[in-house]
């Protein structure tokens, strides 16, 4: 489980936008992550930015995400969103 201090900083980072660098801080070298009932893939092979309204569940160990599954509603995918 990571420290309180980690999530903190984890947040931090992401709250200001800095998601490549949240990834390569904070995610495990043999992370993964899925997107609503797409199949997992790597997390670090790339990172495509996109800004959509999504719910993040997390797996940690210790002060590294292992695994990371984002649920949004596929809707979103046909309005872009301003920003």
């Amino acid at each position: 489980m990571p420290t309180r201090q980690c999530i903190n900083e984890f947040i931090s980072i992401v709250e200001s936008s800095a998601h490549v660098e949240a990834t390569e801080q904070f995610c495990s070298q043999d992370a993964s992550m899925q997107k609503n009932s797409h199949s997992p893939r790597r997390w670090l092979n790339g990172f495509v930015k996109r800004k959509r309204a999504a719910l993040a569940h997390q797996h940690w160990l210790g002060d590294r995400i292992a695994e990371k599954r984002f649920f949004y509603d596929p809707d979103q995918r046909k309005t872009p969103i301003p920003g």
